[in-house]
């Protein structure tokens, strides 16, 4: 459960909670077609990949067993292509994880 603190009038706390869950994060891209093909290639469900006359396009993949997505895309986000920091891919078998960026044409960078 996570803690939502709100303040009341009086200036005393209560606690209230409810669930909440992290569900898609936005990750700038340069090249969407580059970065599709490369969750793709991850073993990553491909969610949605959708495009727009305005030139938007949002494309959602998910990893394998989690309840939280990554988004990028055209027009989704004015943050600089390669500029997301501190996201964290936990696996419980480091090896498992990591045999998929060894696969043929599937550079880790």
């Amino acid at each position: 459960m996570t803690q939502l603190l709100e303040e009341r009038i009086s200036g005393s706390t209560t606690v209230a909670t409810t669930d909440m869950k992290l569900e898609v994060v936005v990750i700038p891209v340069s090249d969407v077609d580059r970065a599709k093909e490369f969750y793709g290639r991850l073993g990553w469900r491909l969610d949605a990949d959708f495009r727009f006359e305005n030139g938007f396009r949002v494309v959602q993949f998910t990893p394998p067993g989690s309840g939280s997505s990554i988004q990028f895309g055209t027009k989704v986000t004015p943050a600089a292509p390669g500029s997301a920091q501190s996201l964290y891919l936990v696996v419980s078998d480091i090896a498992a994880g990591a045999r998929p960026t060894r696969r043929p044409r599937c550079e880790c960078q």
